[in-house]
């Protein structure tokens, strides 16, 4: 009997413990639920354009003012690009004459897919700006994570493989780039203009101009300035340019001294980034004439040349959807003239002005001069 009467004890604290620890795993506060992690947006590195029915380098120019963080190649060099490399392929292409609009795709690396339809402008540099503004913020509303998808689990974009070039036993020229296709696109070789080799761009400057040396008698202060003129620059840098500058100095009397001068120059013009330096060298025909009172002999004209130096910055802009430069800085002129007469040694202008009772001035024309001041090139694209 006594193991019946421990059983039945053993079995009642059993039902009393059960229902205990029960209720105490119910009053334990439940585990936080883990948050999904969030995803951080992966920043663009690289970007696979092709266009249709736009000139590529405007757009290009246009993107890489919106976007300068992300580079913009042909299809041609997208093969063997793989998923989660931040890359994206982007494809305009001209819808029919009957809808005057553009088709715009645009496939992440990761395999999304963006579709847009994108109205044309009224003019070709209007169209690009649209292009170049829809592209971009689409581009960063992706890289932010913002922009929703339209398809998904696109292919990315491959090369078409075409088969080997049969061998030869002379030299052949190399084979041209495979073409790349767009999923569901037929694959259409780009076009890609040349890069302007001719660069021309209006001049504008404004200096002062100091006699130094001989005559001793004359004033210092030779003349001030302003000149006007065309320059070109070649891609590789080499420099020409012609310009017509007009300078004076008035004089006690009330009579002025005028001085028009014709230049022809070349060089070589140095760009390093957002840096400039002009050096080049200048021949110049200068006739000039005294307004107020007549000159006895009559003037002739001056002849020389002169070295300029000219550090500038150079500041890239955009012009109604045209790449132009702007050129601003500083320039120096060191420059020697005189008068040619036959038979005589060349000398320098020397005007004396004098009311009878004595001198009023001397102002010097020509001989060794120093032009100081600032100038001002407006570049763009020679049209091809």
């Amino acid at each position: 009997m006594r193991w019946l009467a421990s059983v039945l004890l053993q079995f009642i604290v059993a039902l009393g413990v059960a229902p205990a620890t029960a209720a105490a795993r119910a009053h334990e506060p439940a585990a936080p639920h883990a948050e999904p992690p969030t995803a951080v947006p992966a920043r663009l590195q690289r970007g696979y354009l092709r266009v249709e029915g736009v000139e590529r380098a405007a757009l290009v120019e246009a993107l890489v003012l919106r976007v300068p963080h992300l580079a913009f190649e042909p299809f041609e060099v997208a093969a063997g690009v793989e998923g989660g490399e931040g890359v994206v392929f982007v494809e305009l292409r001209r819808r029919p004459a009957s809808d005057p609009s553009f088709t715009l795709t645009i496939v992440a690396s990761d395999g999304r897919a963006f579709d847009r339809r994108v109205e044309v402008g009224r003019d070709d540099e209007e169209t690009v700006r649209l292009l170049a503004s829809t592209v971009a913020n689409l581009l960063l509303a992706i890289e932010a994570g913002s922009a929703v998808a339209d398809r998904g689990d696109v292919p990315l974009p491959t090369a078409v493989v075409t088969p080997p070039a049969p061998e030869c036993a002379c030299e052949c020229p190399a084979a041209p780039a495979c073409p790349v296709a767009m999923p569901g696109v037929e694959a259409e070789p780009v076009v890609v203009p040349p890069t302007p080799r001719l660069e021309l761009g209006p001049a504008a400057s404004a200096v002062t101009v100091l006699g130094l040396g001989a005559p001793a008698a004359a004033d210092r202060f030779a003349a001030f300035g302003v000149s006007v003129g065309v320059h070109a620059r070649l891609r590789r840098g080499a420099f020409f340019g012609a310009e017509l500058r007009t300078s004076g100095r008035g004089q006690a009397a009330g009579h002025r001294l005028v001085r028009q001068r014709f230049a022809l120059g070349a060089g070589y013009a140095l760009r390093r980034g957002t840096w400039s330096l002009e050096t080049s060298l200048w021949a110049t025909a200068e006739p000039w004439w005294f307004v107020g009172a007549p000159i006895d002999p009559r003037p002739r004209p001056l002849w020389g040349g002169l070295v300029r130096l000219a550090p500038s910055l150079h500041q890239p802009l955009d012009l109604r959807g045209r790449r132009v430069g702007l050129t601003v800085g500083p320039v120096i002129e060191l420059a020697a003239s005189a008068q040619l007469i036959d038979g005589e040694d060349p000398r320098i202008g020397l005007v004396v002005v004098e009311d009878g009772r004595g001198v009023l001035g001397r102002s010097r024309v020509g001989g060794l001069e120093l032009a100081t001041g600032v100038s001002c090139t407006l570049w763009f694209g020679a049209p091809r």
